[in-house]
């Protein structure tokens, strides 16, 4: 676990929701956060309430190059310390009801967001011998059936993340991590 006073953060879809109170958390605990979001407005309105740890940037995750602009701008002023996977869309109800565009859209947020961000962190984080990569518990898959059913993302980050610590963490329990980081 990273220390966070003077770490920098960018966390996907951090305009509201979770998003903004883990930035904000972070923040709170010494953090300079990127805050990437589809709504610009949003990710504004949220930075300049945190104050000038915080940074807003347009960020739509499902798009590569908007990915690798959010990565850029973020790592202009530093190595990126941290990348916060916090991106995803839930449908509800059977798969066999789901739309087929609406199920490409969640892969594409919930699995290739995570993937696209991971890769573009780890060479950075590798060239400063540190990085961490977090995944919210709801996309990583993990819960009581952890153990059945193994979650492609933690695999992906299990087997291929080299240079960098990577986890999932559950929104409920962010504040109890990111005192316990304090203390690094």
């Amino acid at each position: 676990m990273i220390a966070l006073q003077g770490a920098r953060v960018c966390v996907t879809s951090g305009a509201r929701g979770i998003g903004a109170a883990t930035a904000a958390a972070l923040v709170e605990r010494g953090a300079i956060v990127w805050i990437g979001d589809r709504d610009l407005a949003a990710a504004t309105a949220t930075a300049d309430r945190l104050g000038h740890r915080a940074h807003a940037h347009h960020l739509d995750v499902t798009d590569v190059e908007s990915f690798s602009a959010f990565i850029d701008a973020a790592s202009a002023r530093g190595p990126i310390d941290m990348l916060v996977n916090n991106a995803g869309i839930q449908h509800m109800g059977r798969l066999v009801d789901q739309d087929l565009d609406a199920l490409q859209r969640e892969l594409d947020i919930n699995l290739g967001a995570v993937l696209t961000g991971t890769r573009l962190v780890l060479p950075g984080m590798i060239e400063h011998g540190r990085g961490e990569v977090t995944v919210p518990r709801y996309l990583a898959g993990m819960g009581i059936l952890e153990e059945l059913i193994p979650s492609p993302i933690m695999w992906w980050l299990k087997r291929f993340v080299g240079g960098a610590d990577y986890g999932a963490f559950d929104p409920a329990q962010r504040r109890d991590y990111l005192d316990r980081s304090r203390a690094s």
